[in-house]
């Protein structure tokens, strides 16, 4: 699992934020319903993150992604990357990135960090970036003590140190390019550790935004095993729905340009069509027959439930961290409460899965949560974006968090009495 995040001088955090998954075990209250153990610590199963429009949630997730796809994209930067891929690389590199409302941050570098759990030994894996170079890059090993496996401290491959798991790696050292990352490259030629931990970050970490909403993911996932699990929980929003099929189909398609090659560039597309089944009745409210729509034509609210859906139940189903940007786009609150109590049911999650979101559904205040579960995101005057953790304001057993953030207690909230009509 995920147990801590960092950026610095991304996006609109100027100064460093930093995210914990890892729960207060001095505070008791639902320890044994809300958090896992693992060793001695324990770790919150779902985590909130709160906060105004424009506040920093959506580039909170996004940094995410920018740390797995150049996690992803350098083992490949050795050769020349397709358009596509490419396109994907300027967006990590862009001079956007970087924190824009003073004029001495594009000076400075950006700074990543995820620390996760892997096998019951804790990994923290961070890097910087300038001027579309990687500047620093660490990696540390924490079992019983903490242990230096990497350490860069410039672009040069001839300022990058390995040791213990990575040290065979030394002899291909300068394969590292000023724009890639030497763990990904480790892992490109078969380090043992490197592969490890990029197949936990591209593999183990799912990021998704429910207001642009992915397609349904079946990879790797036996769908006809959750059919009526998925089927019953749309039924759940939409009762007229009497049955759902998937079709995945797999079909090489030609991307080769006759005029420049002499050889066949083939692609595998999958083809995925989905059908929902509504049953028909007559005027005396008797069923007469069942007809097909296709789902596309189903309200916009059971489409992302479905979508959602899928990604929920895999990372459920295999363990990992699944991080919902705006979980609550097109959700009704009693779905969202269904959710959540699907990552916190100890015999459903049994493989110890994290969500991480963002929301604005305020009544999840008013269920059991812990106070370390919540963290807001709230931006000053100057476009700086801060995130803060509500164990850090004084709140009794009995306080109401529903109210009390209405109210202004805690931040994180849209300025309302600054407008005018």
């Amino acid at each position: 699992m995920i147990t801590h995040i960092r950026y610095k001088n991304f996006g609109p955090f100027r100064d460093e934020i930093y995210f914990t998954t890892q729960s207060d075990k001095a505070k008791k209250k639902f320890l044994n319903e809300n958090t896992v153990l693992i060793k001695e610590n324990y770790y919150n199963k779902v985590n909130y993150v709160f906060g105004p429009n424009g506040a920093g949630k959506s580039n909170f997730f996004r940094g995410i992604n920018s740390m797995r796809n150049l996690v992803a994209l350098s083992q490949i930067l050795i050769g020349e990357l397709p358009n596509s891929l490419n396109k994907v690389l300027n967006d990590i590199y862009s001079d956007n990135n970087h924190f824009q409302f003073n004029n001495y941050s594009c000076e400075e570098e950006s700074e990543f960090e995820i620390a996760c759990i892997i096998k019951n030994i804790e990994y923290t894996y961070s890097f910087s970036i300038k001027d579309k170079k990687v500047t620093k890059e660490k990696l540390i090993k924490k079992n019983k003590r903490s242990q230096v496996i990497l350490n860069r401290t410039s672009e040069k491959y001839t300022d990058i140190e390995v040791s213990s798991e990575m040290k065979a790696f030394k002899d291909h050292i300068n394969v590292v390019k000023e724009n890639s990352l030497c763990l990904s490259m480790a892992a490109f030629l078969n380090n043992e550790l490197a592969k490890n931990i990029i197949e936990y970050l591209t593999k183990n970490i799912t990021v998704i935004n429910m207001a642009f909403p992915p397609k349904p993911n079946f990879d790797d996932f036996d769908y006809k095993r959750y059919h009526d699990k998925f089927l019953k929980h749309l039924q759940v929003a939409d009762p007229t729905l009497s049955g759902i099929d998937v079709t995945i189909e797999e079909k090489d398609v030609d991307t080769s340009d006759s005029q420049d090659t002499d050889f066949e560039n083939k692609e595998v597309m999958i083809r995925m069509e989905i059908d929902a089944y509504h049953d028909i009745y007559d005027e005396n409210n008797i069923k007469v027959n069942t007809k097909n729509l296709p789902f596309q034509l189903q309200s916009l609210g059971t489409i992302k439930f479905f979508s959602l859906l899928s990604f929920i139940f895999q990372t459920l189903d295999k363990g990992g961290v699944l991080l919902i940007d705006e979980i609550d786009n097109g959700i009704h609150p009693s779905l969202l409460k269904y959710i959540i109590d699907l990552f916190n049911n100890q015999y459903i999650n049994e493989n110890k899965a994290i969500l991480i979101c963002s929301l604005h559904t305020l009544s999840i205040l008013k269920d059991d949560v812990r106070k370390d579960q919540v963290w807001f995101f709230d931006k000053d005057n100057y476009g700086v974006s801060k995130l803060y953790n509500l164990s850090k304001f004084p709140v009794k057993t009995n306080d109401n968090l529903y109210k009390k953030y209405m109210e202004g207690i805690f931040g994180g909230i849209p300025k309302m009495n600054t407008l005018e009509y």
